[in-house]
């Protein structure tokens, strides 16, 4: 089974892991902490001001945060190079989200020249770090063959491992390959499970999917009015396979309550 192109950048967010430690009642906050607050207050300038004094004792984090300002264009305009020097310092220290940022910036070829295999080099870095976001995306280069193998198995494994954590997009994309039987057993009920989970976190792409397997009693009891409820949540968020799929369900059930035809109007 194909994996939604769409969904291959997914996962990739400002600052997303970060955590802290210490008694802030005792210690001093740190260039990045204060950085961050102004951050969040929207003082951008304030905010990279703050973030390069913590660049200057080394602190990767601040690192991360300036190139993540300058791949945004947060108080700028945006600046790939730029965000691809700060992100690359933060990796060579080991930092799994500059990493995981360097992986992406290669694997796009966003301020550096488009490589696959770099890609694949620094997103495994930051994977065997523990890094969600890094293994969903090596998982995506051995599903493609993008500067490895391709290898389904090897995709499976990362996509579980990013999958396990809570990830959403790599629990859809573990689900695909369930459903498929592709670098793992044909599972259905495996594929539903991990449908589940992704679709219980908002991911329109697991609910249409979910939606589908409800419709044909592949992995789960078939269920065409929990099929119409899953269709409908990926609908609202303007998946139009599952507003379609919502409308073929109503048309196809003469049992069913009538579809409001003036709210699906707004999908088409």
């Amino acid at each position: 089974m194909l994996i939604n192109r769409a969904a291959m950048t997914a996962g990739i967010a400002l600052f997303a892991g970060f955590m802290f430690v210490g008694n802030a009642a005792v210690a001093a906050e740190s260039p990045f902490e204060t950085g961050m607050s102004a951050h969040r207050a929207g003082n951008y300038s304030e905010a990279a001001r703050f973030f390069q004094k913590g660049v200057e004792e080394g602190d990767a984090q601040a690192m991360v945060a300036m190139g993540s300002l300058q791949y945004y264009g947060l108080g700028s305009s945006p600046n790939y190079s730029e965000a691809a020097k700060w992100f690359r310092m933060a990796a060579e220290l080991g930092a799994p989200e500059g990493q995981s940022w360097l992986g992406y910036l290669y694997k796009q070829g966003q301020g550096v020249p488009q490589d696959y295999a770099e890609a694949a080099k620094w997103f495994r870095k930051s994977a065997e770090q523990g890094a969600a976001v890094a293994q969903n995306h090596l998982g995506l280069l051995y599903y493609d063959g993008q500067g490895v193998d391709r290898d389904y198995k090897e995709a499976a494994r990362w996509f579980e491992q990013a999958a396990q954590q809570g990830h959403k997009v790599a629990q859809n994309h573990l689900a695909m390959l369930y459903y498929g039987g592709d670098g793992v057993p044909q599972d259905y009920a495996e594929a539903a499970k991990w449908f589940t989970k992704a679709a219980n976190q908002g991911l329109a792409e697991a609910q249409n999917f979910l939606g589908v397997m409800y419709v044909n009693g592949k992995g789960v009891a078939q269920d065409n009015a929990t099929a119409r409820g899953w269709f409908r949540k990926a609908a609202d968020q303007g998946y139009v396979w599952a507003q379609r799929n919502l409308l073929s369900t109503y048309a196809s059930d003469r049992g069913a309550t009538p579809v409001n035809y003036a709210k699906p109007g707004k999908w088409f």
